[in-house]
């Protein structure tokens, strides 16, 4: 079993720089951003919600024992995944089920498309 809670941790500048033109998606609603009619009202939306998502990740890492590391976001799509595997192996380990586990992941040729937008 791995547990590692990896934060990707993105400038607001880098947030906004990204965010922009950017259409409504499925969740925008949940996540009261329906009303916001601007992009830095979004990032702003997100921001306020931050502080208390993340103490509400750290009560679950600590009940489940997990590895957090945070990631630059501002980083390229590649060196954010790279930084990512990183992390997976320190939380895998040299050996054992889950680093072997692991590996079969990294070797496989099928990657999910990050959406970045």
């Amino acid at each position: 079993r791995i547990c590692s809670l990896l934060l990707l941790k993105c400038p607001e500048d880098v947030m906004l720089a990204r965010i922009h033109g950017r259409a409504e998606r499925e969740g925008d609603e949940r996540l009261g951003l329906q009303d916001t009619t601007d992009d830095a009202g979004r990032v702003n939306a997100y921001l306020q919600r931050e502080q208390d998502e993340a103490e509400l990740l750290q009560t679950y890492v600590h009940r489940k024992s997990c590895r957090i590391a945070e990631i630059d976001a501002s980083l390229c799509q590649e060196d954010c995944l790279k930084k990512a595997i990183a992390e997976l192996q320190k939380a895998a380990g040299p050996s054992g089920a889950a680093h072997d586990a692991l590996r079969r992941a990294e070797s496989s040729s099928e990657r999910e498309a990050m959406e970045w937008t």
